[in-house]
């Protein structure tokens, strides 16, 4: 009996701890990537989530330690949340980003499960009568920040923008970033439309191969995209991706005819496993 009390007093104290511990971080929703298709795409597969970014927010470079992070924080990211008072257990992240190219600002997007505590020192922005999002401006010590709010399946998509430059339009990149989003967001998000626009759909020839067993990925979400490509093995333009769970192998595609290029990756695109194929 007493050995059963100890083990239920280890397990909850680590329960607990968990628990503390959880409510201490910043918590990414997984399944996160960026699809560059006709437009660029932040795409989240376990909340069916698609938001329309700039060209300029590649998935992160490890040498350029630059890019969208779906993951992680950057550094200075912590620190601004907690100047802002952001509530960890009432918000998940979708990314982080740092644009490879100059200017190098910072520009977060997370989802807010509540509304903020004073929505009073917001201002809103409409078009005619259709509210489109929350907004406002506001410095910190070293740091113009910019934030958006978009009202998203009863919570809200939150848009943090924050530069270490002064600059003459401190809002102007998260309000186009508000505003290139906010009709489909409010609708629940344009994910099941591009999955259409670069699915299967599309295609009028079947296939289907496996990925070889020593390349499968394992625990963990796979990316699977094809490109066509052109005589000199260029990459022209997407033509269709899949989310492949963990441990998945075979693969099922239909494709217009033509050269495509099949890459197998993680969500920050690298490359497990690759193949040249021919659709006729």
């Amino acid at each position: 009996m007493t050995e059963k009390l100890n083990r239920y007093f280890i397990l909850s104290a680590i329960a607990f701890f968990q628990f503390l511990t959880s409510c201490n971080k910043f918590i990414f929703i997984p399944n996160g990537t960026v699809i560059n298709g006709d437009q660029q795409y932040y795409l989240n597969g376990s909340i069916k989530l698609a938001i329309n970014v700039w060209g300029d927010f590649n998935i992160y470079n490890q040498k350029l330690k630059r890019g969208v992070r779906v993951d992680k924080l950057y550094p200075q990211d912590k620190n601004i949340l907690n100047d802002l008072e952001v509530k960890r257990r009432e918000t998940r992240f979708l990314f982080s980003a740092v644009p490879t190219v100059e200017p190098y600002y910072h520009f977060i997007a997370f989802l807010r499960n509540a509304e903020p505590e004073n929505m009073k020192v917001y201002k809103v922005k409409y078009d005619k009568d259709t509210l489109l999002y929350y907004y406002r401006i506001l410095t910190i010590p070293k740091f113009e920040i910019a934030e958006t709010l978009i009202p998203f399946r009863k919570k809200y998509v939150e848009f943090l923008y924050y530069n270490h430059t002064p600059n003459d339009c401190p809002d102007c990149d998260v309000n186009d970033m508000s505003l290139r989003n906010s009709r489909q967001l409010q609708k629940g998000g344009e994910f099941s439309e591009i999955l259409k626009r670069y699915g299967d759909s599309t295609g009028t020839h079947s296939m289907s191969f496996n990925i070889p067993r020593s390349k499968i990925l394992k625990n963990k979400t796979a990316l699977l995209t094809v490109y066509k490509i052109d005589a000199e093995q260029n990459l022209k333009e997407l033509e269709n991706f899949k989310f492949l769970r963990p441990n998945a192998g075979h693969i099922e595609l239909k494709l217009p005819a033509g050269d495509y290029l099949i890459r197998y990756s993680d969500l920050y695109h690298r490359v497990v496993w690759s193949e040249n194929t021919t659709v006729k």
